[in-house]
């Protein structure tokens, strides 16, 4: 059975395995990353410090594989002495690591229906289902993977220890009603304390596992049946172990200037993602990395009072069917509390695009995973060959889905193919065509990105670089200015190093030869990081090139 399902897994999502690196934050967290080019101690003790949040996360763990990852990943780059670092064992981690959580999905589904092929048939639809992709065919997707694989391993430990204090261990015997040995108290609370210590890590890897707690009492307390005392009791000691990192958390997202949504329609907004989630869930196509779902479209639209409805008149059918399938509940649980610190209670960073996305439901697949297996067990071979049939038919979207995380090119045209409106996948696939060469078409992409949000900071910067590539250099030096303008606006959390872009600027200045220019953004740079080994290289640069200067071109 093990075997079968990680091949399963492999044969699906595997040809993610060659996916390139890509403008999704992969080049920010992992392959341009200069803590990891080439990692030291130094970069361990950088991130497992609490100061030091990279993107409004801590997440030390992820960054711990990655840069161990990254010592075994330098291949040789296009120039003697040159390393760059290969995308494939990145993206082989996260497939690895998807695979235990699957693994482990099976194993906890196994040990509270007792039903062999229902466990497997709901691990296989936790292991492939499109909504899954993202966050294994993503290599800065691994945060979520890691995170909720430690969180699938606290909760099979939590499972066992709440069924061994009612006198029973279920770790054997899956498929008989019989009752095995009841564990010791040392194994009891052995499996307790190592689900505590499981859970750190995951919180380490993801702070949105936060809610495992909450899962678990919810567990505790609807399939296993032990009292609301010992659940809550159980659950809580878990979520008070945490609450330092939860602390940690939300004060390294604090989303400065992102748009805030009205304290009354949080509520309404995250109905308005669960009510697309559960559409996802049981029609999974357009996906896209950027929906465009921000909480003021949601609100200025009207939709969320339509939407309300859809997990309102869901929960209430579960409600009904409770007494003929126990695990309707906690299943439907599961699968709204997984989410629950992204639904929109709390404003993200990545708010500023969209309130909902695929990776965020990873965990909370656990929920119809469980909802298969108890169904195949109680309504037998009919059941059984219902899903088998749902399944393939999810295999074969999910295989197409892994094509898209491809390159920049698939992944953004795809999600321009979704979202027209997308700033996100509009300056990421300019980027992309202007690495290639292709400054027309790359000058193309950022004028739509341009039309959806002429603020956004990637695409002003993008699109001045453009119209410089292109001969408009009044028109573009004009852009970068206000690109680095907006850049000085944004909060610290996702401002970066200012380097970068005017070190892009500068270079690009003096290739198409506008020396005095380029000068004048060196030395913002230089006044910014004066001793960054990339604005002492522009000045050696500077220094080597013609002093003539190329007059600005007229539009």
């Amino acid at each position: 059975m093990l075997v079968l399902l990680m091949l399963i897994t492999f044969a699906v999502l595997g040809r993610s395995v060659f996916g390139e690196f890509t403008f999704f934050d992969d080049h920010f967290t992992i392959s341009t990353n200069p803590r990891l080019n080439p990692p030291t101690w130094d970069t361990l003790v950088h991130y497992w410090d609490p100061r030091n949040t990279e993107y409004g996360l801590y997440v030390p763990m992820t960054y711990t594989v990655w840069a161990f990852i990254a010592s075994i990943a330098r291949v040789s780059g296009d120039f003697p002495g040159q390393w760059t670092l290969n995308p494939w064992m990145f993206h082989a981690a996260n497939l690895f690591v998807h695979s235990i959580s699957v693994l482990m999905v099976f194993a906890i589904l196994r040990t509270l229906i007792r039903h062999q092929t229902g466990a497997m048939l709901g691990a296989i639809l936790f292991a492939i289902h499109p909504l899954q992709v993202e966050s294994v065919a993503w290599m800065s997707g691994l945060k979520d993977v890691l995170g909720s694989m430690f969180a699938l391993i606290a909760l099979w430990c939590y499972v066992q220890f709440a069924l061994s204090d009612a006198g029973v261990n279920l770790c054997t015997n899956h498929d008989s009603t019989e009752e095995g040995e009841p564990l010791t108290a040392n194994a009891r609370y052995g499996f307790y304390a190592a689900g505590a210590f499981f859970l750190i890590l995951g919180m380490l890897s993801k702070p949105s596992v936060m809610t495992l707690p909450v899962i678990a009492g919810c567990i505790d307390r609807l399939l296993l049946r032990r009292s609301w005392r010992d659940a809550i009791v159980s659950a809580g000691i878990w979520q008070i172990v945490i609450m330092p990192l939860m602390w940690i958390a939300q004060f390294a997202q604090p989303a400065t200037g992102v748009p805030q949504s009205p304290l009354w329609a949080r509520p309404l907004i995250a109905f308005d993602s669960i009510a697309f989630y559960i559409g996802k869930l049981i029609l999974p196509m357009h996906l896209a990395v950027d929906y465009g779902r921000t909480a003021q479209r949601v609100i200025d639209s009207g939709v969320m009072w339509w939407t309300m409805l859809v997990p309102l008149a869901l929960g209430a059918v579960v409600l009904l069917a409770r007494k003929d399938l126990k695990e309707a509940l906690p299943a439907f649980l599961v699968f709204i509390i997984a989410p629950l610190p992204t639904l929109g209670f709390k404003t993200l960073l990545f708010s500023l695009y969209s309130t909902v996305s695929d990776h965020y439901v990873y965990l909370a697949m656990l929920g119809p995973a469980l909802l298969t297996a108890a169904l195949v067990k109680k309504y037998g071979r009919n059941a059984t060959v219902v899903a088998s049939l749902v399944l393939c038919v999810l295999t074969v979207m999910s295989f197409r889905q892994t094509a898209v995380w491809r390159s920049d090119f698939t992944l953004f045209r795809h999600a321009l193919s979704v979202n027209p409106a997308s700033f996100l996948a509009a300056s990421n696939l300019g980027s992309a065509y202007a690495n290639a060469g292709e400054n027309e078409e790359s000058l193309r992409i950022f004028e739509q990105g341009i039309q959806a949000d002429p603020e956004h900071f990637q695409t002003q910067l993008g699109y001045g670089l453009a119209l410089i590539r292109m001969g408009r250099s009044d028109e573009g030096i004009e852009w970068c200015d206000e690109a680095m303008q907006t850049k000085s606006r944004q909060p610290p959390e996702i401002r970066g190093n200012l380097i970068s872009p005017l070190y892009a600027i500068a270079q690009t200045l003096m290739v198409h030869g506008h020396r005095d220019e380029a000068m004048r953004f060196i030395r913002i740079a230089a006044q910014t990081m004066p001793d960054s080994p990339q604005v002492k290289q522009l000045i050696d640069e500077l220094n080597r090139s013609p002093a003539t200067t190329q007059p600005p071109s007229k539009p």
